[in-house]
This record gives structure tokens, sequence and C-alpha cells, in this order.
């Protein structure tokens, strides 16, 4: 038996924290948290924890036919133990805003919103994989707290090669163990893709034996997000009637 193995799987093929392949992290979220900005969103994946506010849409001085869309990624300097990642910080924070950005862009129904703009800041407080996949969602129901129309809601989720297994929501010492890992972002209801995140070359088969599970994973994060959208939406509609009858 190899030592990977020996290290990632347990003989029942369990991962460390007791996962197995194809199970998620306990997701928990919080919407309409922050008063003073349009929209906000809190989630936990696991123990890797997001925050994102959203700005917007408002009215630019030099505007085009559909919104301009910003976004600014910060992770916390004590969110990780990932040596790597706090060697290259800045670079990363800048290649992930880009990456936030045309995911939105794909996302939002710009041409709603001509001459405006709308801004998203993404703030990762605690690190433990998966921070790409948490922090798409948790702008996604930020925008979607904030009343901006969007195609679908947007669900993103990662997917890596264990030896030979392939396994859903990596956390930081999956992400670390050097395996082909993918991750990825799309609407389900159009079956649309808005983000594919490589992190090493593979295989042809390997691709997309990542990209259908990554889907897997994206489909069951989807029916959880739809809920906590629903029930926030609830929530405001029974404020609204109790406001009404006082």
């Amino acid at each position: 038996m190899s030592s990977l193995r020996m290290d990632y799987l347990s003989l029942s093929g369990l991962r460390l924290d007791g996962r197995r392949a194809n199970e998620l992290r306990h997701l928990q979220s919080n919407l309409g948290f922050f008063q003073q900005v349009h929209g906000s969103a809190y989630v936990e994946m696991g123990q890797t924890k997001v925050l994102a506010v959203v700005h917007g849409p408002h009215a630019v001085h030099k505007g085009n036919d559909q919104a301009a869309v910003s976004c600014t990624f910060v992770q916390a300097a004590f969110a990780s133990m990932d040596r790597k990642w706090k060697h290259s910080k800045d670079r990363q924070e800048i290649e992930w805003a880009g990456i936030l950005t045309q995911a939105l862009e794909t996302l939002i129904l710009r041409h709603l919103y001509p001459r405006t703009g709308i801004e998203v800041y993404v703030e990762v407080v605690q690190n433990d994989g998966g921070a790409l996949a948490t922090s798409l969602n948790t702008a996604m129901l930020a925008l979607v707290n904030a009343g901006i129309a969007v195609r679908d809601l947007m669900v993103a989720c990662s997917a890596g090669i264990l030896e030979g297994q392939t396994i859903w929501d990596l956390n930081e010492k999956e992400e670390n163990g050097n395996v082909p890992q993918l991750t990825v972002a799309m609407l389900p209801k159009y079956d649309k893709l808005c983000l594919i995140q490589l992190e090493c070359k593979v295989t042809v088969n390997d691709f997309e034996t990542l990209l259908e599970h990554a889907k897997g994973g994206c489909s069951a994060i989807a029916q959880q997000l739809r809920t906590v959208v629903e029930e926030h939406t609830w929530q405001l509609i029974t404020r609204r009637d109790v406001a009404d009858l006082n």
C-alpha cells in the first residue's frame, strides 16, 4: 500500500476528516447581517469561513450599456497554515479577484443595470480548503441578498483524485497533497459552466472524471443553497407582513 493512501485514506476508504469520497462538509450560511451595505452573506463550509458584501448597483459617470462588476478578494493573514499561500499571497489574491469577477459577470444579468457599477468584496476569514469554491458561493448569496438579478444560483465545488479515488470538496490537507484537483462553478438550471480552474496537468480521462465529480458536488450544494435562499426569502416576506399589520 502506498504512503499516499495511508496518509489520506483509511483502509475503509474514509478521508482524514471521516468523510466518504462523495460527501460534502457541513454547510452553514447567514444572509443580510450587514445593514450598511446593499447585500451580505457569510458561509461556513466545514472549517472554511468566508464573508462577502455587495455595494451597488450604483450610478457611474462613465458607464456602458451594462453593469461593470469589480471584485476585491482578500484572505486574512491568520486564515491558513498553508505556507505556499502566504508566500504568494498578493499574487493569489489578485488572481482570485479576477476569477471571481469573470464568474460573476457571467452570473449577473448586467444588461438590466446600464451605466452602473457593482462592487463585491470577499474575505476568507478561515481557510481549511475549498476557499475559491466557498468564495464563489458566498459572493453569489450576497448578490441575491442585494436583490441583484442573476441567471441562476451559481454553485461551485472542488474535486480531486486520491490514489485513484475521486473525492468531492477537498479540505486543506487534501489540497496540499499534490493531487490532481479541479474547481468548477456552474449554473445548474442551464448546466452552464462559469469557471473551470485546474491546478495541475492531467490526462483527458482524469479531467473528464474530475469535471463529472465536481459537477456532482455542485448539484448537491445547489440543493442546500436553494433552501437557504428560499428560507431567507420567506423570512423577509414574514417580516414585511408583520410590519404591515403593525
